[in-house]
């Protein structure tokens, strides 16, 4: 695995722990400093309201990344659960799953993340909800296709000539054979729900103002790129790096277990 794309996540970690015994303010205000660019009094320099950018920056990815962690464990456990019971069982109950991830497949992700969060109540549990709707497809493709594989494995035939039951099955034999090749999708997904996750906060679909969110500041730098450049420049390339970190991740994860 590529080590390099823990360098940006690990560092974010290490400045929320350090926010959580410091208590950097996110909300406060000096109008003496609004729009003022990098340096000693501020490494990010400020935003349209005189608030440190850094701190506001380390806050949104705490609330940002709870909202994207909370709605991949959900999408986890949806697709494995369902991608394990249609690759078994197979027959009916396989076409009935496969056929509702195609239905959900055929709308673009991202539109219909934003149409659900356009038509839902803005509010934390909506934006996991709507964030949820499309991502488990990806797990449960991958965990179908590796039940189908070893389901047809020896040690899965001893265990049923056994009298092991169908759930002992699943759980002790076939999820822990598929969690190596969903580890990569993990990642994948993190990476893509980040930006989903900041485009509605961008589109004013996500957590509103004064609550730091990595999209929402982007949206408020916009107003301000030729008289305050570094407000937009500091954002977007958190969330570049962000977004390119988990991408390497899973890439390395991948390469190394197709070794």
């Amino acid at each position: 695995m590529n080590k390099i794309g823990l360098i940006f996540p690990s560092l974010f970690f290490i400045l929320v722990v350090m926010n959580s015994f410091l208590g950097w303010d996110p909300y406060g205000m000096n109008f003496d400093l609004i729009l003022k660019p990098p340096g000693t009094s501020g490494f990010f320099g400020y935003d349209d309201y005189g608030r440190d950018i850094l701190i506001r920056l380390i806050n949104g990815f705490l609330v940002s990344f709870e909202i994207v962690v909370l709605a991949t464990s959900i999408s986890f456990l949806i697709g494995i659960c369902l991608g394990c019971i249609a690759g078994y069982f197979r027959g009916p109950v396989d076409q009935i799953i496969t056929s509702g991830m195609t239905i959900i497949q055929a709308f673009p992700g991202i539109l219909l993340i934003i149409a659900l969060a356009a038509f839902l109540e803005t509010s934390f549990w909506n934006i996991l909800v709507a964030l949820s709707v499309t991502a488990w497809i990806g797990f449960a493709r991958i965990a179908r296709s590796k039940t189908l594989s070893i389901r047809e494995s020896d040690f899965v035939k001893a265990a049923i000539l056994m009298g092991a039951d169908r759930n002992r099955i699943i759980l002790k034999h076939i999820i822990p054979n598929i969690l190596a090749p969903l580890s990569v999708e993990l990642n994948f997904t993190i990476a893509n729900l980040i930006v989903a996750e900041a485009g509605l906060a961008f589109l004013g679909l996500g957590l509103s103002s004064p609550f730091p969110s990595w999209g929402g500041m982007l949206r408020d730098s916009i107003d301000y790129l030729l008289v305050a450049p570094h407000y937009v420049i500091v954002v977007s390339l958190c969330m570049i790096l962000m977004i390119l970190s988990f991408n390497v991740i899973g890439a390395g994860l991948k390469k190394y277990i197709n070794e």
